[in-house]
């Protein structure tokens, strides 16, 4: 692809839309570089756009002057396509310093900027060495959820915060979730997520407010809305080789890792829950704003439990509904292969042990709906504020025993940030407050 000057007057500012990302990129000699070959427009559009929107309709198309806030068309990422090459890796984000809405995302590589002096440069997410403390850096960790709200701004309340409607074409139980709608062989939900970021007298704070139903079919129809609003100090600034917990021996670790609510300090980082006590058992939320829950009311791996008969099975989203209250609050027990919105697409919705490869190979089963995604890719965010990466590192390799500690943590090569990330074992995602 040939370097094309890119003014911001044609990217599209990402303000009152109910959106998670936009991309504008260099059309390929060869066809649209991003959203399929197609020999019929190769060539006609140097600049295309492609969002990951929840509307369900898979579009791209070329960049035009007539896109306003108001006029979406649907437009986001399809991940379908076998020639998709933009990922987190190449982009370059520029933030409006204004309003914080996301003007536009380009490959470098390819692409030669001429930008507006307001907006500032921030450094490329899955690439740079690490996120810092700054409001810049919590707003683009923030782009990367499937917000509901308007951009940058919390909302009032769960209950009043802005929807998308989710319709699971596959229903077969006689009931849909309370307060959804059935219709046919389909249930309907409304789900809401709001992160977001703000200072408070010179330290960055990230909220996480959602509802907790999720982008994709579930089995149960037990699972409920939640009001789970929770803001914490944003990637709290740690020093390496000064842990937050001495897990010295095996009754240590056992008492961080193993119950359901962690033991959070909460004073250290500023960690506040507006909304429901079941919030409190939450060790992060995933970009859809799922709550990861990595633990059952038996300390036990809840994935691979000891005790069968004691943990109800998980569907092949490897989540299900809480089983010791009557919360109905949906959970994952382990990397959620459906953050992949394709994931489900050729699969009918059941219990995992029902599906034979999910019940042969949790792991395999579940790594599978990353086989598009093998670059550092930020899944949720942890309940202490910091990132939370998905299986595969900025190599393209599956993350290692000796790459984490006890809690999942791992440190960037300069020692500078820390992070957590997904593996193949317990606990999965986040164990406990780390470093």
């Amino acid at each position: 692809a040939e370097s094309l000057g890119l003014t911001q007057d044609i990217c599209l500012k990402r303000v009152a839309l109910s959106t998670n990302e936009f991309f504008a990129t260099m059309q390929s000699s060869h066809g649209d570089w991003n959203c399929g070959n197609d020999p019929d427009l190769a060539g006609t559009n140097d600049i295309w756009g492609c969002s990951q929107h929840t509307l369900g309709d898979n579009a791209c198309g070329p960049l035009t002057s007539g896109i306003g806030d108001g006029d979406w068309n649907g437009w986001h990422i399809d991940t379908t396509q076998a020639d998709w090459s933009l990922r987190e890796a190449d982009l370059y984000t520029l933030v409006d310093s204004t309003n914080g809405g996301v003007l536009c995302c380009v490959d470098v590589s390819a692409v030669a900027l001429d930008v507006d002096a307001n907006a500032e440069s921030v450094a490329q997410p899955g690439t740079s060495d690490a996120y810092d403390q700054s409001l810049t850096a919590c707003k683009t960790v923030a782009a990367h959820f499937r917000n509901t709200c308007d951009s940058g701004i919390p909302a009032a309340s769960v209950d009043s915060m802005k929807h998308e409607t989710y319709v699971c074409e596959d229903w077969s139980r006689p009931n849909c979730i309370e307060g959804g709608t059935k219709k046919g062989s389909t249930c309907s939900w409304d789900r809401k997520l709001c992160v977001t970021c703000r200072e408070d007298n010179g330290v960055t704070k990230i909220r996480v407010q959602t509802n907790n139903l999720p982008d994709h079919c579930v089995m149960s129809h037990a699972i409920k809305s939640q009001n789970f609003d929770y803001e914490v100090v944003f990637n709290q600034k740690r020093v390496y080789d000064t842990p937050e917990q001495f897990l010295k021996t095996q009754h240590h670790l056992n008492n961080a890792v193993c119950p359901i609510r962690k033991k959070w300090d909460t004073k250290s980082l500023q960690l506040i829950e507006h909304g429901d006590r079941e919030s409190a058992n939450a060790v992060g939320f995933a970009i859809n704003g799922v709550a990861f829950q990595l633990a059952n009311r038996i300390r036990e791996d809840p994935v691979y439990p000891m005790t069968k008969d004691n943990e109800q099975p998980l569907d092949i989203c490897l989540g299900h509904q809480q089983r010791s209250s009557d919360s109905g609050m949906y959970h994952y027990h382990d990397i959620s292969p459906c953050l992949n919105t394709n994931f489900l697409a050729d699969k009918s919705m059941t219990e995992c042990f029902r599906n034979s490869d999910c019940d042969s190979d949790k792991v395999s089963w579940k790594l599978s709906g990353f086989n598009q995604f093998k670059y550092k890719m930020i899944i949720g965010i942890g309940k202490d504020g910091h990132v939370i990466y998905g299986p595969y590192d900025e190599s393209g390799e599956l993350w290692k025993a000796v790459d984490v500690d006890a809690c999942n943590g791992v440190w960037t090569e300069d020692l500078q940030d820390f992070f957590y990330v997904s593996t193949q074992w317990h606990p999965y995602v986040v164990g406990c407050q780390g470093p």
